[in-house]
């Protein structure tokens, strides 16, 4: 396999202007994902549990993180050192998640949550803490198939503001000081900008936690990368990686209607789901700090409402039952809602 050997300035700009890109992909750049014995063992990775209390009524992800095989994230690598969806020996500078809404609204984005991994020494001895990553956010693709506009970027945050872990990877919440708002929009893209894990004098790469291969679909993942002419391209990760067909752990929390509306905010009501997973019934726990109605909900990913049920509580523990026997295999999202705020929780459904 022909490898693409990639010269460049570190020095010079990595700026990217969306409308200069094009969907072209270089033949010599040819690309394969391999696997690697210590990172594609670990599957079932643990979600660190603040992820749940970050997330709100409107947390989408892509539809196919709803899926049973989604339960089971892992990472892949490339054949030329580091991630494929990360920094690796190709520089690709962005990797981008395409995520698409039941339908058009008005809506903002107020943050990103990414799954983050970097389980080697470099993590270990600080090396890459001072490096930034940023989250773009684009319009969806054009009827054409070329790129959408830039709309908005996140808050710049440092590697060692990531929160991770080399047992396991955790949801880092990047937030938009300046929501980017879209108007009756059914798409976006979220692009993970690594090109300043590039300049760092320490070797070391960082990833982003995907499904396993067969588990979603690889034209939602996208890339940015030089191409053999001096500019930049765009193509996805199925086409540049052999067929991969992989869903990254990228999310976002939104406002729907953001002209109108105000998003309910969070809170901590203690809530879990038992059994997770869940096969027939789930049990919905949380502690009640004042009496009154409280609405549990059990959510897509992408934040479509399955099932709404109130509940008159007192102060102190409630539970409340809800039916899933016929529903889908899959990753879902519970909600409980109360005067106070709301807190949204992961479950699988078996």
């Amino acid at each position: 396999m022909k490898q693409f050997v990639l010269l460049f300035c570190l020095s010079v700009s990595l700026s990217l202007s969306a409308q200069s890109l094009s969907g072209s992909f270089p033949q010599n750049q040819t690309k394969a994902a391999v696997s690697n014995e210590q990172l594609t063992s670990m599957v079932n990775l643990p979600v660190n549990s603040d992820w749940n209390k970050s997330a709100v009524l409107d947390t989408v992800f892509a539809p196919a993180l709803s899926l049973a095989c989604a339960a089971a994230p892992t990472v892949f690598i490339s054949d030329n050192s580091g991630f494929v969806t990360g920094t690796n020996g190709y520089f690709d500078l962005e990797k981008l998640q395409r995520i698409e809404l039941p339908e058009a609204t008005n809506f903002s984005i107020n943050s990103a949550l990414v799954a983050f991994i970097m389980p080697d020494s470099t993590f270990i001895s600080g090396a890459l803490d001072n490096q930034k990553i940023v989250v773009n956010v684009y319009d969806d693709l054009n009827a054409d198939g070329s790129f959408g506009d830039f709309l908005g970027a996140s808050d710049t945050i440092l590697v060692v503001d990531l929160g991770l872990d080399t047992s396991g990877f955790f949801f880092s919440d990047i937030v938009f000081s300046t929501p980017v708002e879209l108007t009756d929009a059914s798409a976006f893209i979220l692009g993970i900008d690594f090109s300043d894990m590039y300049r760092s004098e320490e070797g070391g790469d960082l990833g982003i936690v995907t499904t396993n291969d067969g588990c979603g679909d690889g034209n939602n993942v996208l890339e940015f990368f030089f191409n053999d002419m001096g500019g930049v391209s765009f193509n996805t990760v199925n086409a540049n990686w052999g067929g991969l067909d992989i869903e990254m752990l990228v999310g976002a929390t939104i406002d729907r209607d953001p002209f109108t509306s105000v998003r309910t905010p969070t809170t901590d009501f203690s809530a879990s789901a038992f059994p997770n997973p869940a096969d027939d019934q789930l049990s919905i726990l949380f502690q009640a700090p004042v009496a009154g109605s409280y609405v549990i909900r059990l959510l897509s990913p992408n934040g479509q409402v399955i099932r709404s049920q109130g509940a008159e509580a007192v102060v102190g523990n409630a539970e409340v039952a809800i039916p899933v026997a016929d529903l889908p295999a899959g990753v879902y999202l519970f909600q409980v809602q109360g005067t106070t705020g709301v807190q949204t929780g992961r479950v699988v459904i078996k």
